[in-house]
């Protein structure tokens, strides 16, 4: 999509690329035995494990409940949450052993047993490499955002059965996990709201949004269909009220907003998109949160 460099657009397929980095040159002949040896280890994460067969066989885990054709089941099959990348959410946890995750991290790469990671390293991590979102920047594996004066590290995702988000902040010294067993649950909304609780603030977040309708060339240049490689599919088609616009074939709720950005809320969820313009003003691609999705009509 551009030089490197250029564009940051984040893609699970990094992760795969950088957890054959640590096979090739980790010293432990594979990734996960490195996590295991150097990370999981020394933390005494007794409970998680990049493993599929152990926690699906263990009568002690979660149900991972999946929504197909309107029907929620749940099953035990974790190899179905892999991506095939096993630096991309393979990794099976527990809020217990996370929490010990995230105390390394709140005290400068340290655990019970000494330092885990290099206090620099973490600095490195969580440093704002490039924007990735509104007022939100991405580091090494970690994004780095604001919440009035506090700083705030997060990471999360979503997998089938799987929702879960870690955040926290330095001038807090709190931080927030949340693990739910239902895919596309937006757990990130809740662990904002901990955070809020925690820094004696009301959980609602204050709307900093101010309502500003896009140019009608703004609009013109923007309506198409807009497919990535990891299979998000978007259309923008002009409307009564501005634009209209489907995510992945479901309608979405449309605000437009100052910056030529709008965000589009499904549930309690609200995504941010905005069209990137390239020096010819025509527009090749749209910005949704933290992904490039290519205009391809």
């Amino acid at each position: 999509m551009g030089r490197p460099g250029e564009y940051m657009s984040y893609c699970n397929d990094g992760y795969g690329i950088l957890s054959d980095i640590v096979r090739r040159c980790g010293g432990e002949g594979s990734y996960a035995r490195y996590v295991e040896r150097r990370i999981l280890g020394p933390l005494g994460m007794g409970r998680s494990t990049c493993e599929f067969l152990r926690p699906s066989e263990d009568a002690d885990t979660s149900l991972l409940y999946s929504d197909d054709l309107g029907v929620s089941e749940g099953d035990r099959d974790f190899y179905r949450s892999a991506f095939v990348l096993n630096g991309g959410g393979a990794m099976k946890s527990t809020l217990a052993d996370l929490k010990k995750y995230l105390r390394m991290y709140l005290n400068g790469g340290r655990g019970e047993a000494g330092a885990i990671v290099a206090e620099r390293s973490v600095r490195d991590m969580v440093s704002p490499r490039v924007a990735a979102k509104h007022h939100q920047f991405y580091g090494y594996g970690l994004s780095v955002g604001f919440m009035r004066d506090l700083t705030v590290y997060r990471h999360g995702g979503s997998l089938p059965g799987v929702s879960s988000h870690i955040a926290w902040s330095p001038e807090l010294d709190r931080g927030v996990i949340v693990l739910c067993n239902t895919q596309n649950v937006p757990v990130s909304l809740i662990a904002d709201a901990l955070l809020r609780i925690a820094a004696g603030w009301e959980p609602p977040p204050e709307d900093l949004w101010t309502d500003c309708p896009w140019e009608p060339e703004v609009i013109e240049a923007a309506c198409g269909h807009y497919r990535s490689g990891e299979g998000a599919k978007v259309t923008i088609e002009k409307d009564g009220r501005g634009i209209s616009v489907l995510n992945d074939g479901k309608p979405m709720s449309v605000r437009m907003v100052r910056g030529r950005m709008a965000l589009l809320r499904s549930g309690f969820a609200v995504s941010e998109l905005r069209p990137c313009f390239n020096e010819n003003g025509a527009v090749w691609a749209l910005r949704l949160n933290d992904r490039i999705v290519p205009k391809v009509g």
